[in-house]
């Protein structure tokens, strides 16, 4: 390895392997209820990360046994998200029931991650809500070393409600949109959204705030991550 700049070489020996998005599975309650069973990616791996993204239209969402939660908003009682992880270690089975607060819509995403630091996936996180508007901010983090350029991952999510029948959220050039979903395609004013959309940074530090385009102006919660590699 004579001549080989150090940094150089300690990349190539760790063999470092970028986070990755591989699944998204959504699961909806239209019509009300406190429980949901929300399905787990079916193509997950033990050390894969499994991040549920749920949006509420009325209350909150609690945290399952084994689940640990990343960030909750409060927005009056309107448009909440409510995000957790969990670390897949084959004991998690298909499905986890998620309660909420009220007997109202809602919609979940749980994302399946690969690659990532099994024992502190998440490096940073931030959460924020705000009153009704078609751009909906997603906040700022700032990351350290641990979400490397072109290696780590920023997870960005909005939730809020609409009528609409499709096409909820649209996301800026550069990001990749992995959920688009709503509580069902009835028409009624107060189907929870919920809109994910992943990149790999380029930069270490500051992220910045980045706008996702909602089809109806509503009062949202949205929160932004980094995922570390391993």
């Amino acid at each position: 390895m004579t001549g080989l700049p150090a940094t150089r070489y300690r990349a190539t020996r760790r063999g470092a392997q970028p986070v990755v998005f591989i699944e998204a599975v959504t699961s909806t309650n239209p019509s009300g209820g406190t429980s949901v069973n929300v399905a787990l990616p079916p193509n997950g791996q033990v050390g894969d990360l499994v991040v549920i993204f749920t949006g509420v239209y009325n209350g909150n969402a609690n945290v399952p046994s084994g689940w640990t939660l990343i960030a909750q908003t409060t927005n009056g009682s309107r448009a909440r998200i409510t995000t957790m992880q969990r670390i897949l270690d084959g004991t998690e089975g298909a499905t986890v029931t998620v309660t909420v607060t009220n007997n109202d819509s809602t919609v979940h995403a749980a994302c399946l991650f690969r690659g990532v630091n099994a024992a502190n996936p998440i490096d940073v996180s931030a959460s924020n809500s705000a009153a009704a508007t078609s751009s909906q901010v997603t906040p700022t983090v700032t990351t350290t070393a641990a979400v490397p350029v072109g290696l780590g991952l920023i997870v960005r999510a909005a939730a809020s409600y609409r009528a609409a029948l499709s096409g909820n959220y649209t996301w800026p050039a550069g990001w990749t949109e992995v959920v688009d979903a709503q509580a069902n395609t009835s028409g009624d004013p107060t189907l929870a959204t919920l809109g994910v959309a992943v990149r790999t940074p380029t930069t270490v530090g500051a992220q910045g705030t980045v706008t996702a385009t909602h089809t109806a102006s509503q009062t949202y919660g949205a929160v932004t991550m980094g995922l570390r590699v391993k």
